[in-house]
């Protein structure tokens, strides 16, 4: 006489075995928690960019304010703030690494209105972004 487990019942003991399984350390060690800050990490900071104002890529510049010959002004240029330093160095950067000219292909070839597939947009193309960074060391590091 053959004897055939339900399938049912062959479920309900999978279930209790593996639900046994679960839920132990391993040891007496505990466990760390999720998403912790490694050793040696500092400094942990977070800005998001709105795509408008300021974003990611162009620092509120876009397109045009990137191919611009005048570059981005200081509201005090004796006390810049981070924002226009950052501008400023964004605009820099391009500047000195790229022809910012149409007849180079800024704009037409490439550039923050230019599609992966080729296609030219019309608009500044911004693009709004969150932004985490930090500061890291080693043990033997007196600065980071």
């Amino acid at each position: 006489m053959k004897h055939r487990i339900h399938p049912i019942a062959l479920a309900a003991l999978a279930a209790g075995v593996l639900s046994a399984c679960g839920g132990s350390s391993g040891g007496d060690k505990p466990e760390a928690p999720l998403n912790s800050v490694p050793a040696g990490v500092w400094g942990v900071q977070f800005r998001s960019y709105d795509g408008a104002a300021d974003d990611l890529l162009t620092a509120g510049l876009g397109k045009t304010g990137l191919q611009s010959v005048t570059p981005p002004a200081y509201t005090d240029p004796l006390n810049p703030t981070a924002v226009e330093l950052r501008r400023a160095a964004i605009y820099n950067s391009y500047r000195s690494l790229v022809d910012m000219t149409a007849a180079g292909g800024y704009g037409v070839l490439y550039g923050p209105n230019v599609a992966a597939d080729g296609s030219v947009g019309t608009g500044e193309e911004r693009s709004p972004a969150p932004k985490w960074w930090a500061y890291s060391t080693t043990a033997a590091a007196s600065r980071p």
